[in-house]
């Protein structure tokens, strides 16, 4: 399955052999390209959206039929663990995880450790695994845009002093603990919440307590 969120909202990718139940109204079938291409334009525009499934046999040509309807952008991020706590920010008033802009010529390895750096004041910090993409959808003056964002699971490396990058919207970094985790991901985006909660759950009771 290939999730896009959008707002609070996710269009789904399916292959037809992952359908477990019968067609419903917000279900497409189709192999068309340009027919698949409509829907999900319809789908944005639509006052209501709600989530949608659509099956479609060619998943593995999606990013390249997404881009005939976004204009595509990529993010990298990290989830820090330390001492059996992890890292959030509070941006613009939401709880979410560092991350940030690939550079043009940027490893995303790179950008994800620059990015976590630039936005918490933590260096250096160490790449432990990588974790699954997400992928989120906004409109920017007339072009709909989607980021495909990579994430990784760090650690700090050495002593730090956490220090918010406010210039981007940053009011607060903290460490929270594993018990303050389900409150973390009820107010964060749905999208970090539904791809990332499961595996940062797993390796938060594998991480280290100290």
């Amino acid at each position: 399955m290939y999730k896009v969120f959008c707002e609070n909202d996710r269009l789904n990718f399916l292959k037809p052999s992952d359908l477990q139940a019968e067609k419903t109204a917000n279900s497409i079938f189709g192999n068309a390209l340009d027919q698949i291409v409509a829907q999900v334009q319809l789908w944005l525009n639509s006052p209501a959206r709600g989530d949608m499934d659509i099956f479609f046999d060619d998943l593995k040509n999606l990013e390249s039929l997404l881009g005939q309807v976004f204009e595509w952008r990529y993010a990298a991020g990290g989830v820090v663990l330390h001492k059996q706590q992890m890292l959030m920010i509070l941006r613009n008033g939401i709880p979410d995880l560092p991350k940030g802009h690939i550079e043009p010529g940027e490893a995303v390895e790179e950008a994800a450790i620059r990015e976590v750096s630039e936005e918490t004041g933590l260096l250096p910090v160490k790449i432990i695994s990588a974790l699954p993409d997400t992928f989120h959808c906004y409109q920017l003056d007339a072009t709909w845009v989607i980021k495909k964002t990579s994430w990784f699971c760090m650690r700090p490396t050495a002593d730090f002093e956490i220090r918010p990058q406010q210039e981007e919207g940053i009011t607060d970094v903290k460490f929270i603990q594993e018990k303050d985790l389900d409150e973390f991901f009820a107010s964060t985006y749905r999208s970090i919440r539904e791809i990332l909660e499961y595996p940062i759950k797993n390796l938060m009771a594998q991480h280290p307590k100290n």
